[in-house]
């Protein structure tokens, strides 16, 4: 790949001495008439011999001459009265881009450059003496000097040499005794001129030289093979450029390119639409010039830019405790599909919410700032789907970027698919390779999106085996799936949640879990050094519902409840999302029960219901009676001892009591009651030591219009001694204020 000039080094870069007949660059010249007319047109020239690929040229082997003879390693010249001796060379820069040409010489001799921009021939200020000098480049400004004596703007001939002359004044005689060609292996250089707070842009450059047109390539991974294409600039002497966050509009300055309808600052275009720069990201620049179609010169050097996330907010919105509260994190909320009356309800009443758009956090944070409000992305995969930032789902805006990076995915034997990938088939999105760079793309873009105030955070989401892919053995043979990817997703956790914990934000990483009860996987989401805020549970305490109630195996139960504990234990929150039938209450209590038994200091519930006859809209927002108990006259209040450890700390074994045959269950005190819930497939009996009274429940679902919530609850009156019979996958919920030991 040829190489260019860097005009602010042209001044240090000579091969050869120049000795007391140094070149004055300021002088004004004169040209001996007929100097280049004598030479063969440019036109003429077509580049059959074979060109020197060295800097040092043979000078003793000319492409055309005349008037010339060899003499050792020196090229003589005698010119007649009336005319010109003279000598062409031709070079062909294989290794670089010529900054300028040296002749070292006994006696005058012009040297002369082919400009192809006009099809002439360029010559040299002075005449040489010891030796002549012609320079390639064209910075009109550079030093004050005028480059119009030696501009040469275009020295490629059309097979991508260039051509060099060699010429002798009418009547005198001298002897070339070298000839070299200055390189530069580097065609543009890249210079920071500000990331400017005010302007609200990440940055401005400033590159010289000309070239028929240059790309400017960013990314957010150091070294990316494949970096994003920006922006295609028309060559000029000097160019500067910027990119600017989220649809701002900067007033035009000279040489700028600014946004156009455009979130990254480029020009409106159906193959850039690449989300936008954003504050405290690191970003890598570089520029890739061509002399014309197909001719790239060498890219620039690269450049690392990040943006000053200066005053803005640098305190996430806490999430609530919920040692003493049972608080709701809704799934999304779309305040565009609210009332006024649904908005400030949820806003007053829900924790937060994810995938909503700047706008729609912005409607809820009306009625209260601290609503947080976490965005999506797609975790350990990639395709057209889409991710939540700015004002819209952004498409698949990063997928043309992301796929040409076929290192970020796995290609597991027996694929079907393009380039031998593996399909999430439910989605249509490809498995990523969780230790590949993709992880370093992904923590940059999560920085990227999340834009300066209305993201909290991340809802990550799929970070966990892969599920119903082609081909469906998508690990390698003679190992277990998990053996293979487990500690690959640990490494890509790891990598995100490090990038987000040194951002000025910290934002919040949440990813999602799934079920989490596959046996053989030990999934964490934490480290020795890092961990995530959170998880969210997506199925809690059973597979889910699809007109009757799927349940886990006891050991599925349990093991899912474990880990809850466990990632509590470690500090992350939990969101436990399950999906309800709105009429089966027994089975909303069992679900609600196993929720009460886990409760931690940050556990959140997130119900989407079915009430028989259509899907509830999880969009308005949904509240289930039971999750008032907390305001009872008597509150729960925080669960009564330390928080277990695991499900063996809740455990009840099977016991008598006055003849009664009870348990096993799993039960959890808290000060003004208890819960105790069977998951096991058999029913089990529970004795009622005093009187005591059990929840029962009834409605539920959408927030309504007016702001109001529908759906009551009662305490219903137990007896001493009474029997309750706990059918399999059944909770009993008790309010005792009188003993709960």
């Amino acid at each position: 790949m040829r190489c260019g000039l860097i005009a602010a080094l042209i001044a240090a870069l000579l091969i050869g001495a120049c000795a007391a007949g140094a070149i004055d660059t300021n002088a004004e010249p004169t040209k001996p008439e007929g100097l280049a007319a004598a030479l063969p047109s440019l036109a003429s020239l077509a580049g059959s011999h074979q060109a020197s690929e060295a800097q040092s040229v043979n000078v003793t082997d000319p492409y055309q001459t005349e008037g010339t003879e060899v003499a050792g390693g020196s090229l003589l010249f005698t010119s007649p009265a009336d005319g010109c001796a003279w000598a062409i060379f031709e070079i062909d820069p294989a290794i670089g881009i010529p900054v300028d040409a040296v002749a070292e010489t006994t006696g005058p001799l012009w040297l002369l450059a082919g400009d192809y921009s006009e099809e002439w021939w360029e010559w040299t200020e002075v005449p040489g003496e010891t030796s002549s000098r012609v320079q390639y480049y064209v910075d009109t400004s550079w030093d004050g000097k005028s480059p119009s004596a030696v501009q040469v703007t275009e020295p490629f001939s059309g097979s991508g040499t260039l051509f060099l002359a060699v010429v002798c004044p009418p009547g005198a005689s001298a002897s070339l005794d070298a000839l070299a060609v200055n390189i530069t292996m580097q065609s543009v250089l890249l210079q920071q001129v500000n990331t400017s707070l005010a302007d609200r842009n990440i940055v401005n450059w400033m590159f010289y030289t000309e070239f028929d047109y240059y790309e400017i390539y960013r990314s957010t991974v150091p070294d990316d093979p494949e970096p994003y294409l920006i922006h295609t600039e028309d060559g000029e002497e000097g160019v500067s450029f910027g990119e600017y966050f989220f649809n701002d509009l900067i007033p035009e300055d000279d040489g700028d390119w600014l946004p156009d309808e455009q979130d990254n600052g480029t020009e409106l275009d159906t193959t850039d639409d690449f989300p936008s720069v954003a504050p405290g990201v690191d970003y890598y620049y570089y520029v890739l010039p061509y002399y014309g179609p197909g001719l790239p010169a060498a890219a620039s050097n690269v450049v690392k830019a990040n943006h000053p996330w200066g005053d803005r907010r640098t305190a996430r919105r806490e999430l609530p405790d919920t040692t003493s509260e049972i608080l709701v994190f809704a799934d999304q909320l779309l305040p565009n599909n609210m009332t006024a009356a649904q908005v400030q309800w949820c806003a007053e009443n829900l924790v937060g919410t994810q995938k909503i758009f700047d706008w729609q956090a912005d409607e809820f944070r009306q009625y209260n700032d601290d609503f947080i409000v976490v965005g999506y992305h797609l975790g350990n995969g990639a395709g057209p789907i889409g991710n939540v930032h700015g004002d819209d789902w952004d498409g698949d805006a990063d997928w043309p970027y992301v796929d040409l990076h076929e290192d970020w995915f796995i290609h597991p034997a027996g694929s079907s698919q393009p380039d031998g990938r593996c399909l999430q088939q439910d989605w249509n999105w490809y498995v990523a390779a969780p230790d590949s760079p993709w992880q370093d793309y992904l923590a940059a873009n999560l920085l990227q999106l999340l834009g300066e105030d209305h993201l909290d955070g991340w809802f990550v989401d799929s970070c966990h085996q892969p599920w119903n892919t082609d081909p469906a053995i998508w690990w390698p043979s003679g190992m277990e799936w998990y053996e293979y990817f487990t500690p690959k997703l640990h490494e890509m956790l790891r990598t995100v949640n490090l990038a987000a914990d040194a951002h000025p934000l910290q934002p919040y990483v949440i990813p999602n879990a799934g079920q989490y009860v596959t046996t053989v996987s030990d999934i964490k989401y934490y480290g020795d050094d890092w961990a995530c805020d959170g998880i969210m549970i997506e199925g809690h305490a059973r597979w889910g519902y699809d007109g009757t109630p799927n349940y886990f195996a006891l050991s599925d139960w349990i093991l899912q409840q474990n880990r809850i504990l466990d990632h509590q234990t470690h500090g992350l929150a939990t969101i436990l999302q399950s999906h309800i039938y709105t009429l089966d209450t027994a089975d909303r209590l069992f679900v609600f029960g196993t929720y009460l038994l886990v409760k931690g200091d940050h556990t959140y519930i997130n119900w989407l219901g079915d009430d028989g006859t259509d899907w509830i809209r999880s969009d308005v927002g949904q509240w289930y009676p039971e999750f008032d108990i907390d305001d009872d006259p008597f509150p729960w209040g925080a669960p009564s001892g330390a928080t277990p450890a695991t499900m063996a700390d809740l455990y009840v074994a099977a016991y008598t009591d006055n003849g009664v045959t009870c348990g096993p269950f799993y039960r959890r005190n808290y000060p003004n009651g208890f819960v105790i819930v069977n998951p096991g497939s058999a029913a089990v009996n529970y004795r009622v030591p005093w009187t005591m009274q059990s929840l029962s429940v009834n409605g539920g679902g959408n927030v309504l219009a007016d702001g109001t919530t529908t759906g009551s609850y009662s305490w219903n009156m137990r007896s001493m001694g009474e029997t309750v019979v706990l059918e399999p996958h059944t909770a009993l919920i008790v309010l005792d204020v009188y003993d709960a030991s």
